[in-house]
């Protein structure tokens, strides 16, 4: 039987009132997905949104989001413990 490709969730709506921790932005969707996936399982709320750039696509891998900029940022000092990333807090 063939392989159904696994669903990826929607990401979150935007409200402009929250935040959010961008961890990374990538090229590569599978580089992407796989680094969601791995924060997923440290128990992070991570997800991957697509934007356009310069006529290019990155694949920007996010945790959150958060209303409270203070839970942001206790969100991100937890990823940064975790795996090293240092990323960066934005408006969401």
């Amino acid at each position: 039987p063939k392989e159904t490709p696994k669903s990826t969730e929607p990401p979150p709506m935007k409200t402009g009132t929250g935040w959010i921790f961008q961890v990374a932005s990538l090229t590569e969707r599978a580089k992407a997905d796989a680094m969601a996936g791995n924060l997923k399982s440290k128990g992070f709320p991570a997800f991957v949104e697509e934007a356009e750039v310069n006529g290019r696509t990155y694949y920007r891998v996010r945790v959150g989001p958060r209303k409270e900029r203070k839970d942001i940022d206790a969100l991100a000092a937890s990823v940064r413990d975790k795996t090293g990333q240092s990323g960066q807090i934005q408006r969401y």
